[in-house]
């Protein structure tokens, strides 16, 4: 297991796209009544760019 653990190279990404295809998510379970909830929340507050930053600047892209 070490051996082919140390094959592979891990990443972790968010895309910009992803945030926006949960706020459309979410206006379509508001508009089909899924949800008690009638604001599309903003996403991007869950999003601690500040602790993103201090591991890759350069790596965070986030368009608030």
């Amino acid at each position: 297991m070490e051996t082919v653990w140390r094959q592979n190279q891990f990443t972790l990404t968010l895309y910009q796209s992803l945030i926006f295809a949960m706020e459309d998510e979410a206006r379509w379970m508001i508009e089909n009544n899924l949800t008690t909830e009638k604001d599309v929340p903003y996403f991007e507050d869950y999003i601690y760019e500040n602790s993103l930053k201090a591991i890759k600047p350069e790596a965070v892209t986030i368009i608030r």
